[in-house]
């Protein structure tokens, strides 16, 4: 009995093969692409800029320091035409109360990227007695 199912089994894969393999029987074809225009997105600059104190009396300083990724340059701090490395820090004294922004703008391959560090000054405390 086993030898008949085996010989049924055999039977039935031989068969099986003998109808399948015109149907999967395909010719490879060959074919090309062509590619053009590729256009390489370099992306911007990423930048982090912060001041080491968010408060300061009027008359004292800070230091404003920065870095960036991607970029080739900074590009300007506090109106300096000088290109600077894109990473590095700079005492800056504050006279006048507010808030003062210090946007700084970083060059690279994939264009500009500006980002702010923000310092609040407050007025100078009086003398007692005055």
């Amino acid at each position: 009995m086993t030898h008949r199912l085996f010989a049924y089994s055999f039977a039935a894969l031989v068969f099986s093969i003998g109808i399948l393999t015109p149907i999967v029987d395909v010719q490879a074809k060959e074919a090309s692409v062509s590619i053009s225009d590729i256009k390489t997105v370099v992306a911007p600059p990423t930048c982090k800029v912060y001041s080491t104190k968010k408060w300061i009396t009027a008359g004292k300083s800070t230091k404003i320091a920065w870095e960036s990724k991607g970029a080739d340059y900074l590009a300007n701090f506090m109106s300096d035409t000088a290109q600077r490395p894109t990473k590095g820090s700079e005492r800056v004294a504050i006279a006048s109360v507010g808030k003062h922004e210090f946007p700084l703008t970083f060059v690279g391959p994939g264009g500009k990227t500006t980002c702010t560090a923000k310092v609040f000054v407050h007025p100078k405390k009086k003398a007692k007695g005055t």
